[in-house]
């Protein structure tokens, strides 16, 4: 038999059901992007995601057209300037695998249907 305080502790009431009083007593908010009915909380969650994503992106371009100027000169290190190319193109790769995730799940959010590129999925 578990007792009442590990029930309070899990957020349940003695009967088995969700308590939304006692979460609030131990200093843990619920995230309300991911309670299911709220489309608005994650539509907003992904247009700030994908704001940061998208300046994390120019960021990239930068230390990317950096790396080649860095590659232009008479003396460089050439493996290093590759090894921070490699590095950055990966970062490119996963930053727009993660912006294209968030499309789609916004699109599903709005009602579309998925295209035919879209139901493609990553490893």
């Amino acid at each position: 038999m578990v007792d009442y305080s590990s029930e309070c502790i899990a957020g349940l009431s003695p009967v088995g059901e969700a308590s939304v009083g006692y979460s609030q007593g131990f200093g843990v908010e619920a995230r309300t992007d991911r309670m299911p009915g709220d489309e608005f909380g994650r539509l907003v969650r992904l247009v700030r995601e994908n704001e940061r994503l998208h300046a994390e992106l120019e960021a990239v371009r930068v230390r990317t057209n950096r790396a080649w100027a860095y590659l232009s000169e008479p003396g460089c290190n050439a493996a290093l300037a590759m090894a921070q190319l490699d590095r950055l193109r990966l970062r490119r790769s996963a930053l727009l695998a993660h912006l294209r995730a968030n499309r789609i799940e916004a699109r599903e959010l709005l009602g579309g249907r998925p295209t035919a590129d879209e139901r493609v999925e990553l490893n």
